[in-house]
């Protein structure tokens, strides 16, 4: 059975600063991590719940697929991303 890594509660909440890469910069670092855990626990995927359209847009836009589900959950496979 593939383990997964969660991603909860991650986004830019003022207007001021959307737009600005902050959220690109987060997942960015989120992802660096989550491979480097994904080695030790053999963890395969990062699991999201989109919390609005825009938040599934975003993930989408970055990479994820979005999982046969009725609530919006969106998947990075961290193998295809790193290939190890």
């Amino acid at each position: 059975m593939n383990q997964m890594l969660p991603l909860t509660e991650v986004n830019i909440h003022l207007r001021a600063w959307q737009g600005a890469g902050l959220g690109r910069a987060m997942l960015a670092d989120i992802t660096r991590r989550a491979l480097i855990a994904a080695r030790q626990v053999s963890a395969r995927l990062i699991v999201v719940h989109a919390i609005s359209p825009a938040s599934e847009a975003f993930h989408l836009h970055h990479g994820f697929t979005r999982l046969p589900v009725e609530t919006p959950t969106l998947a990075l496979d961290l193998i295809k991303l790193h290939g190890f």
